[in-house]
This record gives structure tokens, C-alpha cells and sequence, in this order.
């Protein structure tokens, strides 16, 4: 199974790299929005399961209860990131939506709240150098 937690991908964006048209700007507003509420619900879930860690079956019983929709928030990210051609946070929350679409009953605490660990750090980043890339005027369309 893929791990986030333990590859060499940053899924860390550069503000300076990142140019929004005009026309998108909004979009891309709107899509912060977005992006903050779902890595807030991440970090959350991440703060729920921590003291569970230790209890498997209490670990996975919540994992499929509160925080069940962790693949979708993925996907979601991952479909405004790749509208607006923001390439590390798609290719990100792919990988995201990928593992906890796989997850089952038989993966470590351990390992799954790692992931999120790792997740919620990409996305806080992201949200941080979008944010960043906003507050620069909007290129022109040509």
C-alpha cells in the first residue's frame, strides 16, 4: 500500500511558482475556502483518533464513523487542485484518496494516523502558499 508518511514527496508549493489568471482568481479563492475547511476536518479526525491509537478496534470503529469520508475530501481536493493546475496538491490528494480508498480493518493505527499526519501537513502548507499566491495581484489575461 502507498504511504505518504514515508515517501520523499513534499506536496509542498512555492508561492512565488504559482501564477493565477485573473479569470481564475476567484475560483481559486473560493477553492482555499474549500481547502482550509477540509484540512481543518483532517486535522480534526487526526486529533480524534490519536488517543485511540492504542485500541485497535476502537481506532478503526471511529476511523469508520466520524472520519469515514477522508477519501472524498481527497477527492475533492484533488479536483479543484487539478483545475487550477495546482500539480503538487493534485498529485497530494490523489495519493491521499488512493490509501484511504484502500484502507481496511487489517492497517496499523499506527500507520493510518501517520498518513493523516502527513496529509493534513500537505494541505496546510498548500493552503498556506495559495493563500500567499492570492494576496499577489492577478495576472492579466492575454
Amino acid at each position: 500500500q502507498r504511504s505518504l508518511a514515508k515517501s520523499q514527496y513534499k506536496g509542498k508549493m512555492n508561492p512565488a511558482d504559482i501564477s493565477i489568471p485573473e479569470v481564475l482568481h476567484q475560483a481559486a479563492g473560493i477553492f482555499l475556502q474549500e481547502l482550509q475547511g477540509h484540512t481543518q476536518a483532517l486535522e480534526s479526525c487526526g486529533k480524534e483518533l490519536e488517543p485511540l491509537v492504542s485500541n485497535e478496534s476502537a481506532f478503526h470503529k471511529h476511523l469508520k464513523g466520524s472520519c469515514k469520508n477522508l477519501a472524498e475530501r481527497c477527492h475533492l481536493i484533488k479536483g479543484g487542485a487539478g483545475f487550477l493546475n495546482l500539480t503538487e496538491l493534485r498529485e497530494a490528494s490523489s495519493e491521499g484518496e488512493k490509501y484511504f480508498r484502500a484502507l481496511d480493518d487489517k492497517a496499523p493505527a499506527k500507520q493510518v494516523l501517520a498518513e493523516i499526519v502527513k496529509l493534513s501537513e500537505i494541505l496546510r502548507e498548500n493552503s498556506i502558499a495559495l493563500e500567499g499566491a492570492l494576496h499577489r495581484k492577478p495576472d492579466r489575461d492575454e
